[in-house]
């Protein structure tokens, strides 16, 4: 039927008709923009306009853990460990004889003693926050060993300090050591506890300004190695 032959209300339920599903179009439309696009972005087909990263303070580690080392971390040259060696056991000379081991595999000893503290196992290689890719460089050197975090040491934020247990056995042989692919990954166990990467880089510049990282935490925690004594 022609306009011309409608009557009014004719042509105006037409004419709203036409707006209704014109509307319907465009909000079909809109909706099926919305649903691929938001199928799009969960796929990471394309990138969203804006991804804020989630952002949070430095975390604090759980000390007396043992550390996550990051991804894809390779060991570090022999020659730039720092060790003291300590003999928890009652096995005389312990300390001096794997002191000399590692003196031989170009490795820095800083010192060698006895300590009171108690070693489940084969031993401890204690570690700063900033000293994790070291550890677990020494840790394949010493079979069983278990890498254990502990706060950081302004003075020396870098040593390792390796604690020998009545369950040591021996260093790897520096043949088969040197036998190693250089390009492999060090592991860290399933059981690890991650470090805060903003807590480390934090903790650093302190250290760089000479600011007391350690403020008002305990100085000396539980298990930390006394005093040296003589070297045993």
């Amino acid at each position: 039927m022609s306009t011309a032959n409608q009557n009014p209300r004719e042509q105006y339920r037409e004419a709203l008709a036409r707006r209704r599903a014109t509307t319907f179009l465009v909000l079909f439309i809109a909706l099926l923009v919305i649903l691929l696009s938001g199928i799009l972005f969960a796929t990471n087909t394309i990138k969203a306009p804006f991804n804020p990263a989630f952002k949070h303070g430095p975390i604090t580690p759980t000390y007396f853990t043992t550390p996550c080392l990051p991804d894809t971390t390779n060991p570090v040259e022999l020659d730039k460990l720092t060790v003291n060696v300590y003999n928890t056991t009652e096995q005389s000379g312990l300390a001096g004889t794997v002191a000399k081991q590692l003196k031989e595999r170009k490795i820095t000893v800083a010192t060698v003693s006895n300590s009171s503290v108690t070693v489940t196992g084969a031993a401890e290689i204690r570690t700063s926050v900033h000293s994790l890719q070291e550890a677990y460089t020494l840790a394949e050197m010493i079979p069983n060993s278990v890498v254990v975090l502990v706060r950081t040491d302004p003075k020396h934020p870098r040593q390792l300090s390796l604690l020998l247990g009545d369950d040591y056995d021996q260093i790897v042989e520096k043949e088969a050591y040197e036998g190693y692919d250089p390009d492999r990954f060090l592991n860290s166990p399933a059981e690890c506890v991650p470090v805060d990467s903003i807590f480390v880089k934090n903790e650093l510049q302190n250290l760089l300004s000479g600011a007391d990282t350690n403020e008002g935490t305990p100085s000396s925690p539980e298990g930390t190695p006394p005093t040296p004594e003589q070297a045993g």
